[in-house]
């Protein structure tokens, strides 16, 4: 099974449908059964999405 490594901007993208990647980081989500986070990549995450 591969994995691969999200960074923010990608996880910011599937929450947010306006974003211009929205579709982009939509097609790898569906491509990939393991997607890995850092806790660092969640922390940020919380962060501006709470903004």
């Amino acid at each position: 099974m591969e994995a691969v490594l999200a960074d923010t901007g990608v996880v910011v993208a599937l929450i947010n449908r306006s974003d211009a990647r929205y579709a982009e980081a939509s097609a790898v989500y569906l491509q990939f059964p393991q997607i890995l986070l850092p806790q660092v990549v969640l922390v940020e995450v919380a962060y501006l999405v709470g903004r």
